[in-house]
């Protein structure tokens, strides 16, 4: 991947931009198909195969990562945010936040698709399962804090998501995530602890949040979930 976004950069006197970028900061998953995005401040910016060139009236502030002339985090969101869609360019901009590639204030404001990602608020989710459950729970539900580390019989324990004032837990369970034995073991034994100290824990497969989300939040609301106030 270096290699490749090292020589578009040298090929087209540009910076790694947009998607490339995003992938090299770790942000997004690499996309060994698409063509390394490149960005150039200059109106006759030279066309080289199998490379994707934007021009822009607005030269970035240009950084090194690896070796590679890149452009911020912040500003490939937001070169980016009018064609990615509005998850993908939700959970891009959470990861951001996440591993504090970005912040807030320098992501907040620069397009209205970005904003519009932004708008539920930083949610320190981990995966794109992870964002489904917590979106299939915020359309009935008051929003559960997550990942809040709790410390039970001295050992840091983080639920997914959790109402505090009811001790209900919201666990997402994939297999994409926890399909190997330590992983599920671990599982195990986050669900006993968090038991044993007096919450309740829903569980939630990745099937069960996509396909059955009716009943998904029937198993929620029976657990006590307190449904969203709808304001008139």
């Amino acid at each position: 991947m270096q290699a490749r976004f090292l020589a578009a950069t040298k090929a087209t006197d540009g910076t790694l931009a947009r998607y490339s970028c995003l992938s090299l900061w770790r942000v997004v998953d690499f996309d060994e198909v698409a063509p390394p995005q490149i960005v150039v401040a200059t109106r006759h910016a030279r066309k080289v195969p199998g490379i994707e060139v934007h021009r822009t009236r607005k030269p970035p502030r240009v950084l090194l990562l690896d070796g590679i002339p890149v452009t911020s985090p912040a500003r490939a969101l937001a070169d980016i945010s009018s064609v990615m869609p509005l998850k993908s360019l939700r959970r891009a901009a959470r990861e951001a936040l996440a591993t504090r590639r970005a912040t807030i204030t320098e992501l907040r404001g620069q397009t209205k698709r970005l904003d519009e990602a932004l708008a539920e608020g930083f949610v320190p989710t981990r995966n794109v399962f992870e964002d489904a459950v917590h979106d299939l729970i915020r359309t009935t539900f008051e929003p559960p804090i997550a990942q809040q580390t709790l410390i039970l019989d001295g050992i840091p324990t983080t639920p997914d998501f959790r109402w505090p004032a009811i001790n209900l837990c919201v666990e997402a369970d994939g297999s994409q995530y926890h399909d190997h034995v330590l992983a599920r073991q671990d599982d195990a034994a986050k669900q006993a602890r968090l038991e044993a100290h007096g919450e309740r824990v829903v569980r939630v497969t990745w099937t069960q949040a996509t396909t059955q989300p009716e009943q998904t939040l029937t198993r929620i609301q029976n657990a006590g979930a307190p449904r969203r106030v709808t304001k008139c």
